[in-house]
């Protein structure tokens, strides 16, 4: 007949092969087969996170569908049973959110190494913000590590700098080359006011495609943590007529933002100027009393 059996093998992590052989009641021994590779797997595999930087870094675009990514790496290492199929995931919540079950997205394993290209979702959103990073790793065995086998903080940018103009220059009627215009920049939270620059643009030319003329303004103060500032810029001589004034700023994660007709109006760097035209007539006179007049524009 047929019997099934069961031997408790007290074994350790590693590979075995297995061999059996039964006997029957009167003593025919039968011949063991080829053996069977057995791995012992209890161990969960080993993870990490490759570092991440201390300053605030701007994710990248994601060409499937407009929306953001972030591009992290880290190890993986399981002798025994091996790495499964999917098995590093990660997870990036908002700071201070706690273990939750959703967020995880599986990471690209190959050898020793895993990378993933966290996506944040579709459509353009301010993620600027701190961020708590989890790594978890299963093995082919099903042996798994702690939610946060491997963890860190990282802080996104991808909102560039605000930039205003004074109350007082907003009200303006007019600016000369001598007037100095400015305001201020502020960057709450992100990397770090890098540049501001400023545009003066011709109302006739705004009907058409153009490119500004991009010029740097002068800053307080710049740099990395500089999340507030001022600015200032003397209107270059040079330029009449209607113009409007435009502000370009950029933080040091590298966003920038165009901010549109913050000011319109004249800019008058010339003098008024009169132009005569004598005409002749054709008629003649004699005599008479000769008169000098002089024009004078105010």
């Amino acid at each position: 007949g047929t019997e099934s059996w069961s031997f408790p093998l007290g074994i350790v992590d590693g590979a075995y092969e297995v061999q059996s052989r039964a006997t029957d009641s009167v003593g025919n021994v039968e011949a063991p087969g080829p053996p069977v590779l057995v791995v012992a797997d209890g161990v969960a595999p080993t993870v990490t996170l490759d570092a991440v930087p201390d300053l605030p870094v701007q994710p990248d675009p994601d060409p499937r569908d407009g929306g953001s990514m972030l591009t992290l790496t880290g190890t993986v290492v399981d002798d025994g049973s091996g790495v499964a199929e999917d098995g590093v995931q990660v997870q990036l919540l908002p700071e201070g959110s706690g273990p939750l079950e959703r967020g995880w997205q599986a990471a690209s394993a190959a050898g020793d190494t895993w990378t993933i290209s966290y996506r944040f979702g579709s459509g353009p959103a301010d993620l600027s913000g701190t961020y708590d990073i989890r790594v978890r790793a299963t093995d082919r065995s099903g042996n798994a590590t702690p939610a946060d086998a491997a963890a860190g903080v990282i802080r996104l940018d991808n909102a560039a700098p605000d930039a205003t103009l004074s109350p007082v220059d907003t009200v303006r009627e007019s600016l000369t080359g001598t007037t100095t215009i400015g305001g201020s920049v502020t960057d709450a939270g992100g990397s770090g006011i890098d540049t501001v620059e400023i545009a003066f643009t011709s109302l006739q030319t705004l009907a058409t495609e153009h490119t500004p003329g991009w010029m740097p303004v002068t800053l307080t103060d710049a740099g990395s943590g500089v999340d507030r500032t001022d600015w200032s810029m003397t209107v270059p001589p040079g330029l009449e007529n209607f113009f409007q004034v435009d502000l370009r700023t950029t933080d040091r994660a590298g966003n920038s933002r165009e901010i549109r007709n913050l000011w319109r109006g004249v800019i008058d760097n010339q003098a008024p100027f009169v132009t005569l035209e004598a005409v002749p007539t054709g008629r003649t006179s004699r005599g008479g009393t000769r008169h000098e007049v002089q024009y004078r524009c105010v």
